[in-house]
């Protein structure tokens, strides 16, 4: 039942606090593809309330089992310095790891940023 609320974007769209909640439940199953969707979801405030320190909490917690997304997605908030102090140091670091981990977003943001 959490796969369905992860694959389907429709679902989220429609339903996003009811998502939101499926998502929050599979991240805390530990189910790899969750912890971004809901970080993102406390990023956006999509379906919770919008809080950057929950969202940053789900991307730690992702990152402790070297899930790419989750160093991307928080490379990408301080990149912009959402909820976070703005550091392109600790961007680029963290997208250097999701890049390790084969994430293909991370090389395009390493690209932009070490020109």
């Amino acid at each position: 039942m959490w796969n369905f609320a992860i694959k389907n974007s429709v679902f989220f769209r429609k339903r996003p606090t009811q998502a939101a909640c499926w998502f929050e439940k599979s991240a805390e199953a530990e189910y790899v593809n969750a912890f971004g969707s809901i970080a993102r979801a406390y990023e956006n405030g999509t379906g919770v309330e919008q809080n950057y320190q929950t969202a940053i909490k789900w991307h730690r917690k992702g990152m402790k089992i070297n899930n790419s997304g989750s160093y991307y997605l928080l490379g990408k908030m301080y990149e912009a310095g959402r909820g976070v102090q703005k550091s392109k140091a600790e961007a680029i670091k963290l997208y250097k790891k999701a890049e390790e981990l084969g994430n293909s977003g991370a090389t395009k943001r390493l690209q932009v940023l070490q020109k």
